[in-house]
């Protein structure tokens, strides 16, 4: 089910054509090259089977948001629903990740436009909380969002290793709204960061 949040069209990952994952696939791995590389066709086709594979709660399923211009995609962010637990108990918030702008593109406010769209999932009450990490110098983006930084420890416990290091790849962990609610002490993922 398409919907469109201004410029930003609201895509349901299981239901978007092949091709639009795999442009959007594209300018992800040009933006974060993977290790070891999969190619964008089997890595999309691999992220739609995920998102049709998913049996929760409607609401949650997994999202797209994006700015497209004549099959061109300028900016986009995924988002997918994520269980965690805290010390308060299990948690289901909003994971956001793959934000993106297309280097020509940036400082016009596409990558503000498809970030505030995800997070209305959050200011419409289907998630509490979005958790995701970013690199330092996005802090002032961020922020300007209303997003704080926090800093309680991150783990996995589903990590068969059994490291108890983060999951995540950058060190700024963020989340969104500030305000209250948020619990203190370590926060599990149950599984590999995003």
């Amino acid at each position: 089910m398409e919907q469109v949040i201004g410029s930003v069209k609201a895509f349901r990952l299981s239901e978007l054509p092949l091709d639009v994952v795999v442009r959007m696939v594209e300018l992800s791995q040009r933006t974060w090259p993977r290790d070891p590389p999969e190619t964008p066709q089997d890595e999309a086709s691999r992220r739609v089977a995920e998102a049709r594979a998913f049996t929760g709660r409607p609401e949650h399923a997994a999202m797209s948001y994006a700015v497209i211009e004549h099959d061109r995609v300028l900016a986009m962010a995924h988002t997918f629903a994520r269980e965690i637990d805290t010390s308060i108990g299990r948690m289901t918030i909003l994971a956001l990740g793959g934000v993106v702008v297309v280097e020509d593109q940036r400082g016009i406010g596409l990558g503000r436009a498809v970030v505030e769209a995800a997070f209305r999932q959050v200011d419409n009450g289907v998630f509490p909380f979005s958790l995701f990490q970013t690199e330092p110098h996005n802090r002032g983006f961020y922020s300007k969002l209303g997003a704080v930084f926090i800093d309680n420890p991150i783990v996995n416990s589903l990590d068969t290793k059994r490291e108890r290091k983060s999951p995540f790849g950058d060190d700024t962990v963020v989340r969104y709204p500030a305000g209250p609610g948020w619990p203190d002490g370590e926060i599990d993922l149950r599984g590999p960061g995003y």
